[in-house]
């Protein structure tokens, strides 16, 4: 009797080959891991400015922001999808303790802008709102400034709070033909600040002629003081550099600068207005510039900072005697 031969047995032919696996797919980078990454520079940045905040006021306040910083990384890293979100949320919240508003309730916040939103363009010069406005407007000086007056205990008020609320606004890269179109975007949004502070045309020399760049920037300022009279205006006198747009050597271009600013200061003073000079930023000390000959270090930036803040508190201590 001819034997019975199981399935897939037969002659010539041997084990039914097994099912091949699908190739596993390769695996994806986590999208979130870019914000892991950034979301860890801000945590540090939250400690080092929680610090001190401790070291320089001493208060139980800064405990408690301590610990919402601890609880929220904590929960940061069972949502790493939130982690971004949520320390931005914290850093916000250490804006308004630095700038002394995180002892305010939420109601008393919402009032107090509320009512200087509606004063804005008619306020007393002689009894002003508290705090004033201030706006520090400009190109990447001051985007670069902001950064660092974060993480010096100058703060992002630059030592001013209680006194005024300063706003920044830098903008990398810009010229002088944004400087209206952006400041009435801001307007419309928010009212006109109080001070305004321009630190704007760097870009410009080598683009434009510094006679050009001074009866551009006067123009607009002289119509600036004509639609909001109460509003202060500020000139941040523009830096040296070692390197700048356009032909010519450095020494060309510097005394370029320096007929601007005497041009545009002596329009603004004027204007009743007030001109911040940086005498100790010179290019002969290579430690306040990058590499690039352009934008300051962060001790260069520092200088600028204290420069600015010095120049405020001038304004500042004069605002009840303008008339």
């Amino acid at each position: 009797m001819p034997s019975r031969k199981g399935p897939g047995k037969e002659k010539g032919k041997g084990k039914a080959p097994a099912p091949k696996r699908p190739q596993a797919r390769p695996r994806e980078p986590d999208p979130s891991s870019g914000s892991e990454d950034e979301g860890q520079l801000v945590m540090a940045r939250i400690l080092s400015r929680l610090e001190a905040l401790e070291s320089r006021k001493k208060a139980t306040r800064g405990e408690g922001s301590k610990a919402v910083g601890k609880q929220g990384a904590r929960k940061a890293g069972n949502q790493p999808n939130k982690q971004l979100q949520l320390l931005q949320s914290i850093e916000a919240r250490l804006d308004a303790l630095e700038s002394g508003e995180g002892e305010a309730t939420g109601a008393m916040e919402n009032a107090s802008r509320n009512a200087l939103d509606a004063d804005v363009g008619s306020f007393d010069c002689q009894a002003p709102p508290l705090p004033l406005r201030i706006l520090i407007y400009g190109h990447s000086y001051v985007f670069w400034a902001s950064r660092r007056a974060r993480q010096t205990s100058l703060g992002t008020q630059l030592g001013l709070a209680g006194a005024a609320q300063v706003e920044w606004m830098g903008r990398r890269g810009m010229l002088w033909d944004l400087f209206l179109p952006l400041l009435d975007e801001y307007i419309t949004a928010k009212g006109a600040p109080h001070i305004l502070v321009v630190h704007l045309g760097g870009n410009d020399l080598g683009l434009l002629q510094g006679r050009a760049l001074s009866l551009q920037a006067i123009k607009d300022f002289q119509g600036l003081a004509a639609r909001w009279p109460e509003m202060q205006l500020v000139w941040s006198n523009l830096l040296p550099r070692t390197r700048w747009r356009g032909q010519g050597g450095p020494l060309c271009f510097n005394r370029a600068r320096k007929k601007v600013n005497k041009a545009v200061g002596r329009a603004i003073t004027a204007l009743g207005g007030t001109v911040i000079q940086h005498p100790d930023i010179r290019v002969q000390d290579a430690t306040l510039y990058r590499g690039d000959g352009v934008h300051l270090s962060d001790q260069g930036n520092e200088v600028f900072l204290r420069d600015l803040q010095r120049g405020l508190q001038e304004v500042l201590a004069g605002w009840g005697k303008r008339g």
